[in-house]
């Protein structure tokens, strides 16, 4: 199992509460946890606070991000890694990407010092998931990506998805 990199891990201790905090987070996480099950129709009654938002990055990244960074992973090794027939993606999209677990995977498979990927834009419809989002991303110093919001018309037959070398849909 992916381990989460160092700077999403400190980034998410100082945006999402530990320590004092931590007692409210723990509520937040059941109260998030008891909407899911009750099947409430719309993610943004669900993410519909701030408190909601950091309990998300805190219950779902950590497993987001490692699922995502496995499947990119075995990507990169299918498509023999970076050059002329493998994958090096200069840019990547995150469609649905919440608080932007795919996109620190991204960059953990494909950033860095040697890498290729060298921006990634999260499209979100919840206002409080990405403010969450970039308060991580700006602890966490991964100044590359940006959130912005993106709200799918009900009954939309199609959706313009900005171009990018790398899309991401997680779960």
């Amino acid at each position: 199992m992916w381990e989460l990199p160092e700077a999403l891990r400190g980034a998410l201790d100082g945006v999402v509460g530990g320590g004092a905090g931590g007692a409210r987070l723990a509520r937040d996480v059941e109260a998030l946890i008891a909407r899911y099950r009750a099947d409430v129709a719309a993610p943004e009654a669900i993410l519909a606070t701030p408190g909601a938002a950091r309990a998300y990055a805190a219950y779902r990244m950590p497993a987001t991000y490692a699922a995502v960074r496995a499947a990119l992973g075995e990507l990169a090794l299918r498509t023999d890694g970076a050059g002329p027939s493998g994958l090096a993606p200069v840019t990547q999209v995150d469609v649905g990407g919440g608080t932007g677990a795919a996109v620190w995977a991204a960059f953990d498979a494909f950033g860095g010092p040697s890498g290729s990927l060298e921006r990634a834009r999260v499209l979100e419809r919840s206002p409080e998931v990405v403010a969450v989002g970039r308060e991580l991303a700006r602890a966490g110093g991964l100044g590359a990506a940006e959130w912005e919001l993106f709200l799918v018309a009900e009954g939309a037959s199609e959706v313009a998805v900005p171009a990018a070398d790398l899309v991401t849909v997680s779960y």
